[in-house]
């Protein structure tokens, strides 16, 4: 999160300095591309303040992010899973090589299906969940090499139903 912070920074810095220095000016544009070969670094940067749009067009972006990536760092924690672990904890860590890739497909479905009876809101019905996850899953193709591939078991990396997938049939 420490580079994200750095990266809204420098992002900051750069609206502010082009807010600053900026004039529809085709010769002042040539003159400073010249000048910008030899000129010095510098650490300035325009103060807040200045343009009331551009503080608030700033601070919405940043909160947005910020608000982003502690909404993702908490996805799917509990109130208690958040409170601090006892000193004398054991901490383990299971880490799952392939998971995707080697997803049993057939075992997957029927504990989606299950996870899916499951649900509170059924404005879906199951089945029709189910034939519109056996269609992504069964149709995953890509190429590589100018050759184009089906992908026959497990689940695709990259498919934000593979991750689901992956994660309801490893969590059963």
């Amino acid at each position: 999160m420490g580079k994200v912070i750095a990266d809204l920074k420098i992002w900051e810095r750069r609206m502010r300095l082009r807010e600053y220095f900026f004039e529809e000016n085709e010769e002042k544009e040539n003159c400073q591309k010249e000048y910008s070969k030899f000129k010095k670094s510098s650490n300035f940067t325009p103060s807040p303040g200045r343009e009331r749009w551009l503080d608030e067009y700033i601070q919405t972006v940043k909160d947005e992010i910020l608000s982003r990536l502690s909404r993702k760092f908490k996805m799917n924690i509990t109130t208690e899973e958040e409170k601090p672990l006892p000193d004398n904890a054991i901490t383990f860590v299971l880490d799952v090589t392939k998971l995707y890739p080697s997803v049993p497909r057939k075992e997957a479905r029927e504990v989606c299906k299950t996870a899916l009876e499951n649900r509170s809101d059924i404005s879906i019905p199951t089945e029709d969940v189910l034939k519109m996850m056996d269609l992504v899953i069964e149709n995953n193709n890509f190429s590589f090499n100018g050759k184009h591939f089906l992908q026959t078991e497990g689940t695709a990396i990259g498919s934000h139903l593979g991750m689901n997938y992956a994660c309801t049939y490893l969590g059963q």
